[in-house]
């Protein structure tokens, strides 16, 4: 079976993807074929069916979480207020805590500011604020706890945001090692009728995937 072949039976119903396949470069196929092999085909129809379907919560339907289900602060006295201070610093301290931050967007690298000015350099500057804390509460520890810093960025942005970060972490006191910066995922997008979109002769439109889909993004780090 030839790779046309094989692409035609794998996009099923999608074949106007290959449209253009006669006029592409082997460059230009080689690079469709890696694209249209790494799409869950299966997955995208149930994605665009799912959409069809969505449902749209109405005011009614709305309501808080319920008081048992999460701890709510301001019904804390100020002794379980303290007690789950320290419980978080013991883990810092320990290096059991982690910190992750959705960065898709650009709003996050700041505009025409310093880098700890930026959102990204202030949650990096609360970070390293924790540390010291930590360190101070729990000197036994020797300063080694370390909040690993989970930073998803979109595929525009992670070049920028790796340079930002580049910038950010020494600036805020922090190190490099620390840091873990991952692409989140992305999935095809399609018209109204599902039909998947091309972006040029070899290449199909994709767009982020929701957040709920973090640790599939990670783990693929």
């Amino acid at each position: 079976m030839s790779l046309y072949e094989s692409l035609v039976q794998r996009v099923g119903s999608q074949k106007h993807l290959l449209r253009y396949w006669d006029e592409l470069t082997k460059e230009q196929r080689s690079l469709l074929a890696e694209q249209i092999e790494s799409i869950d085909f299966d997955a995208v129809k149930k994605a665009f069916e799912t959409s069809a379907n969505a449902y749209t919560a109405s005011p009614e339907n709305l309501s808080p979480v319920p008081d048992d289900h999460h701890v709510v602060f301001k019904n804390l006295s100020d002794a379980e207020k303290d007690r789950y201070w320290r419980k978080g610093l013991e883990a810092i301290s320990r290096g059991e805590v982690s910190a992750i931050v959705l960065a898709g967007g650009t709003i996050p690298l700041g505009i025409n500011v310093a880098p700890c000015d930026s959102l990204l350099g202030i949650q990096a500057a609360k970070i390293a604020l924790l540390e010291r804390l930590a360190a101070k509460e729990f000197p036994q520890t020797k300063g080694k706890g370390r909040i690993q810093w989970l930073v998803m960025a979109s595929k525009t942005t992670e070049a920028a945001t790796r340079a930002h970060l580049d910038m950010v972490a020494p600036a805020c006191g922090l190190s490099p090692e620390q840091i873990t910066i991952f692409r989140q995922a992305e999935i095809p997008a399609f018209d109204n009728e599902g039909n998947l979109l091309l972006s040029s002769r070899h290449s199909i439109v994709t767009a982020p995937s929701k957040p709920s889909t973090i640790m599939k993004s990670f783990l693929k780090k």
